[in-house]
Parts: C-alpha cells; sequence; structure tokens
C-alpha cells in the first residue's frame, strides 16, 4: 500500500519508491539474465558450433588383452589387432589418442603392489610393409593397489575411514580404477599447434588413413629388477584388464583447425603483401 506518491510502505517498512523501483528493474534484469537469457545463449551457441565444425572423432574401439603364447612372462600383454583405414578422417584435421584402461587390482595379497608399466602402439608386421615394426607411439605409467590409493581415486569427497559408515550409493569401494594413457610419438614429430608438447602423439588425419593395422603391448619397465629381489623368473602380476571398459578411441581436435585456418591466411595474406612491395620496388 503507497503511503504516498514517492514513498511505499511494505509490514512496516517505508523505502522510498525511487528505491523500491531501482530494486526491482535490477533483481528482474540480473533474474531473466542469469536464468533465462544465459542459458538460451549456451544453448544457441553449442548448436551453432556443432554444425559449423561437427566433431569428428571415432567410436570407442574395444581393447582386449591377452597373454600372447603359453609360458610367456604373465607380465607381457598384447591387444587385439585394431584397423583404421576404413574410418573416413577429415585429413586437416589433428586427432588425439585417447587409450583408456580399466585396472582391476587382484585379492588383497596384491595390496602391496606397486609397479611401473610400459606400453608401445606398433604396427603388426605384414607383407603389405615388409614385415616392419614402427613404433607409432609410447609412454609408461604407474599401478599402485594400496588399497588407499585405489580409494581415493575414485573417491573425493567421503574419507576412507569413513568409507563403511556413509551409505553405499555414494562412494565406490571397488578396486578398479580407470587410467588414462598419455602417449608420446617415437618420432618426435614437431606440433606447435595450440602450444602442444612436441612429443605428444596427436596425428593429421592424412597421416591415420595410411596407417597401417596396429595393436598395444603392456610390459613391466624393468623385469630383471625385480627377478633379482623376487627369486623367480617372473613376477606374478598383480592386475587384470577389464576388456569391457577398455577401448581406443581418436578424437578430433576441433580447435586446432579453428586455430590454424585463420594462421595461414594471415600467412597468405602476409606473402601477398611482401609480393606487392615487391613489385612497386620494381616499378
Amino acid at each position: 500500500m503507497a503511503a504516498s506518491s514517492s514513498w511505499l510502505k511494505y509490514l512496516g517498512i517505508t523505502v522510498p519508491l525511487a528505491i523500491a523501483r531501482n530494486y526491482f528493474y535490477f533483481t528482474s534484469s540480473l533474474t531473466t539474465s542469469f536464468f533465462i537469457l544465459f542459458p538460451i545463449s549456451l544453448i544457441t551457441y553449442h548448436q551453432y558450433y556443432t554444425t559449423l565444425i561437427p566433431a569428428s572423432s571415432t567410436l570407442p574401439t574395444p581393447l582386449i588383452f591377452k597373454n600372447p603364447y603359453p609360458g610367456t612372462s604373465p607380465n607381457h600383454l598384447i591387444s587385439n589387432s585394431i584397423s583404421i583405414k576404413n574410418i573416413n578422417f577429415d585429413p586437416d584435421l589433428d586427432y588425439i589418442w585417447n587409450i583408456n584402461l580399466q585396472v582391476l587390482c587382484k585379492s588383497p595379497m596384491f595390496d602391496d603392489y606397486i609397479d611401473k608399466i610400459i606400453y608401445k602402439i606398433i604396427t603388426i608386421p605384414t607383407l603389405d610393409n615388409d614385415y616392419e615394426e614402427v613404433v607409432i607411439g609410447e609412454g609408461s605409467f604407474i599401478i599402485n593397489c594400496d588399497p588407499v590409493d585405489v580409494y581415493h581415486f575414485n573417491n573425493w569427497i567421503v574419507p576412507y575411514f569413513f568409507k563403511h559408515v556413509v551409505p553405499p550409493f555414494l562412494t565406490d569401494i571397488s578396486r578398479s580404477k580407470s587410467i588414462k594413457l598419455i602417449t608420446y610419438n617415437n618420432n618426435n614429430r614437431n606440433n606447435d599447434t595450440m602450444g602442444v608438447n612436441s612429443e605428444a602423439l596427436v596425428m593429421r588425419g592424412s597421416e591415420l588413413k595410411s596407417l597401417d593395422d596396429f595393436m598395444i603391448i603392456l610390459d613391466r619397465a624393468d623385469d630383471d629388477y625385480n627377478d633379482v629381489i623376487d627369486g623367480k623368473e617372473d613376477r606374478e602380476r598383480g592386475y587384470l584388464i577389464d576388456d569391457n571398459l577398455t577401448w581406443l578411441q581418436l578424437i578430433g581436435w576441433i580447435i586446432c583447425g579453428i586455430i590454424e585456418k585463420p594462421r595461414m591466411i594471415h600467412l597468405k595474406k602476409k606473402e601477398k603483401k611482401v609480393e606487392r612491395y615487391e613489385m612497386m620496388d620494381k616499378g
């Protein structure tokens, strides 16, 4: 109820009408911008972005690791053969190698198991490539089966000592962890796009089209050292790999295409300017 033309009285509080009007304008504008206009702009931008430059990524390819031959080291694992020749890659796009391993630590007797695993992506020797084995990429990772480490890897909020106190749906007490492999280029290809590490395995679509069938090899980093400590030929592998959640995916790096094309246009314009100045000097 208005007390006068310039004052507003509500719940026993008298407020100048100008301040109340400005407060109403400010809150309504802020609410509209944050809850209506901002979500609409995000949805519109995402739709425009995906329509203009569609994502070019392969479907996840399942990886199945097994011991190659009976009697070989239990730590030596090879994956199934992978062929990507029939995939339609964008030749002007850079692709990131995204490899996910779902590692499951064995029984509690392996709680103190910790090891360094090396991996290599190699082409499969065939008659077409003169039986030449080429290392495409390589790297390493650490497997730590300590229960506390595995728990904290899967649970960020609930502390380890409270895992049996909180409801089960709030924690993950499995003995598995997902490991994303960071692969490095064996050829040290110079890749200066977006400040990427020059050794990171990022390949152009035109390179992937001509890539031979390949596989991934896992092995221990230092068998000799562990053999001396254990006093036996091969230390038992303290982990398993879940084939259902282990895969390879080649992800098209759209940002590279966005940045690199304007860069090429800029260089072409610069070359034209140089040619124009040379013609003026000759004239």
